[in-house]
C-alpha cells in the first residue's frame, strides 16, 4: 500500500473514532428544554404540515416546490425526533438490561 493511501486510510479511521467518542450519544434533555421543544412542535404542526406528513416523503418531494414549506416539514420532523428520543415522556421507563449470568 503506497504511503499516501495508508495516511488517508489512517486519517479516515482516526476521524471516525474521534467522532464516535466525542459526544455522538443522545443524552436526555432536561425538562425545560423538552417543554420548549414540545411547544415548538405544536406550533409547527399546522394543517398543511399534518397533511404533508400523512401523504409521505415522496408526495412532499413531488408537490411542495416552495423551499419554505419543505423546510417546515423538515423542521417538524427534526423536533419530533428530539422529543421522541431525548425527552422522557408519558412515564415510559426503559428497564435496565439484566446482567448475563456467568457460567
Amino acid at each position: 500500500m503506497p504511503l499516501p493511501r495508508f495516511i488517508s486510510v489512517a486519517l479516515l479511521a482516526l476521524c471516525g473514532a474521534a467522532t464516535f467518542s466525542l459526544g455522538t450519544r443522545a443524552e436526555p434533555l432536561d425538562r425545560d428544554e423538552c417543554k420548549s421543544l414540545k411547544a415548538e412542535q405544536a406550533s409547527l404542526l399546522t394543517k398543511e404540515v399534518k397533511a404533508a406528513l400523512l401523504r409521505g416523503p415522496d408526495w412532499v418531494k413531488d408537490h411542495l416546490h416552495d423551499a419554505g414549506d419543505i423546510e417546515k416539514v423538515r423542521q417538524y420532523l427534526v423536533i419530533e425526533e428530539k422529543v421522541k428520543f431525548r425527552c422522557r415522556t408519558d412515564g415510559v421507563v426503559v428497564p435496565k438490561p439484566e446482567p448475563v449470568p456467568q457460567a
